[in-house]
């Protein structure tokens, strides 16, 4: 992933958070989503 230009702006809603487990087997890294939560105004 390429570093983004000095002056890049980018913005994009944020709806909800997700906490992840990272698991590593036969040369690959899984992730598994926990849990989830909902964020308000």
């Amino acid at each position: 992933m390429a570093i983004p230009p000095p002056g890049f702006c980018w913005s994009f809603p944020v709806t909800s958070f997700a906490l992840y487990a990272s698991s590593y087997g036969q040369g690959r890294t899984r992730y598994a989503e926990l849990q989830r939560w909902t964020l308000g105004e």
